[in-house]
């Protein structure tokens, strides 16, 4: 029967990929067909980790890097990495989506209703930029009531094992211009503001960036290089990345999950001239009492108040300022000094509502004695840096015979006696663009009322010779012109505006 077709012709082992219709209708047969199917395209995987040559090893060193990333963030969080972000089940076997060049994002939950979002090939690019940048690895941390914030890892397959590097850093590490890239993300990256109080301005949000490279440390003596003590000082710096030594990535990344808002925003460097405009928007919203000295022998009541850290002043019902007032500055007239100024300022740190008979002087006063003074109890005098002249623009002088009110930003800013007018910050952003443009004007000022923190507005109107311009708050710049008053929101608008009629 052996010699018989089909048996006779059935020699040899089957062919590859050989199925036998009729075995398949057999119930056994099928089901362990099925079964070797599905384990022969489990085992199946493609995509670009599994393409690459042995000369790629600086692409495989990328993928490893963002692999071991989401390693350390899923036990950061105690969150399983969602593979289906990284793997997609095809009908001839897995597909790998992590691509070179192709962005990918993976998402865990923070504390607090933190999201935490590790991108492998982001683009950066559009009306912010004028360079697109591309980091390998970008890790996003974004806060319910903060904006987002990115830090920047790069994956650098190149050591510099130099002496003259290890001098200089206390470590090998990665070449320098490997991290000099580190300092291009940080600064050209750049996304627009939507909700800031300027519309569409670029922004900066990568707060530090590190450099990741393959050394393994002998000693243990990372922590006192440069590479490592930078990037918490400046945000620029490099970290050591092997498979078994990951520990100073994932000490990094714990510190930074470990943060506020507040605690991460520190960590930003920010522009000398941002924090002194900061200071002084803060400043904008503390109200000053530029109080005068005696007409009688000022030098004495100057000497009083410096010895006994007080100043009084007759209390007015209708002036709100009286009571919130933060500090208190002195004006020395001509008998002190010449030109007369302001010349000293303190702290307010308390005060009283008392009778005048309450008030110990060395002069008698010529107020009755149940008339009410408000007593400021003062802190450290503080001598003026750059005195407030009363000098007007030909050098001559007015009279100051009474107190008078400004903000703590005028006193820090003005040089000239009617620039303490200016209280507000958009008014001093008028002042200084209207002198830089060089158009003449003059400072009228209005009535003193009390500042609204939440919408200061000014009281000094620019008199042009063509309108006049006063800072109304909320409503933006109020222009009058041949009687008519328009108000600009924008205030690049109305700088061209004035810089047209100039023209």
């Amino acid at each position: 029967m052996q010699k018989l077709e089909p048996l006779a012709s059935a020699e040899g082992e089957a062919p590859m990929r050989y199925t036998s219709m009729q075995l398949l209708g057999s119930p056994c047969y099928r089901e362990a067909y099925q079964a070797c199917m599905v384990l022969s395209l489990g085992l199946r995987i493609e995509g670009g980790p599994m393409r690459l040559s042995v000369k790629d090893i600086n692409l495989l060193y990328e993928y490893w890097c963002y692999l071991a990333l989401l390693r350390i963030l899923s036990e950061e969080t105690g969150q399983e990495i969602p593979v289906h972000d990284l793997l997609k089940v095809r009908t001839n076997g897995l597909q790998v989506l992590l691509e070179h060049g192709r962005k990918t994002q993976i998402r865990f939950a923070g504390q607090d209703g933190r999201k935490i979002i590790a991108s492998y090939n982001p683009s950066f690019g559009g009306e912010a930029m004028l360079i697109p940048q591309r980091p390998d690895i970008l890790l996003t941390l974004q806060d319910k009531d903060w904006p987002k914030i990115h830090l920047v890892l790069d994956a650098k397959y190149r050591v510099d094992a130099t002496d003259k590097y290890y001098q200089h850093y206390k470590s090998y590490g990665p070449p320098e211009d490997a991290i000099n890239i580190m300092h291009r993300y940080r600064d050209a990256i750049l996304e627009l503001d939507h909700e800031g109080e300027e519309p569409n301005a670029a922004r900066r949000t990568i707060i530090q960036a590190a450099a990741l490279f393959p050394y393994q440390e002998k000693e243990q003596s990372f922590k006192e290089s440069k590479l490592w003590q930078s990037l918490n000082r400046i945000g620029i710096g490099a970290l050591p990345f092997l498979p078994d030594n990951m520990e100073y990535l994932r000490e990094w990344i714990h510190g930074l999950l470990q943060q506020g808002g507040f605690t991460t925003s520190h960590r930003a460097i920010s522009y000398n001239i941002q924090r002194r405009a900061q200071d002084w928007r803060i400043a904008a919203t503390e109200a000053v009492l530029v109080g005068v000295l005696r007409g009688v022998n000022p030098a004495q009541h100057l000497d009083w108040i410096i010895e006994n850290h007080f100043y009084y002043m007759p209390l007015l019902k209708s002036q709100l300022r009286q009571y919130t007032t933060k500090w208190v500055a002195i004006y020395s007239p001509l008998a002190v000094r010449k030109p007369g100024a302001v010349t000293h300022k303190a702290e307010v740190i308390g005060l009283e509502i008392v009778p005048r008979r309450d008030i110990k002087t060395p002069w008698h006063s010529n107020r009755a004695d149940n008339d009410f003074q408000i007593l400021y109890r003062l802190g450290e005098i503080i001598k003026l840096k750059h005195p407030v002249a009363n000098l007007n623009k030909e050098d001559q002088g007015q009279r100051f015979s009474s107190h008078r009110w400004t903000t703590g930003l005028a006193l820090d800013r003005a040089r000239r006696l009617e620039e303490l007018f200016l209280e507000t910050e958009p008014e001093w952003r008028l002042f200084e663009d209207l002198k830089a443009m060089g158009i003449p004007f003059q400072l009228n000022p209005g009535p003193v009322k009390l500042i609204d923190p939440d919408n200061p507005s000014g009281r000094v109107w620019f008199e042009l010779n063509e309108c006049n311009i006063r800072y109304a708050g909320s409503s933006g710049y109020a222009i009058k012109r041949q009687g008519k008053t328009s108000y600009f929101n924008d205030y690049n608008e109305l700088v061209a505006d004035l810089y047209s009629i100039q023209m």
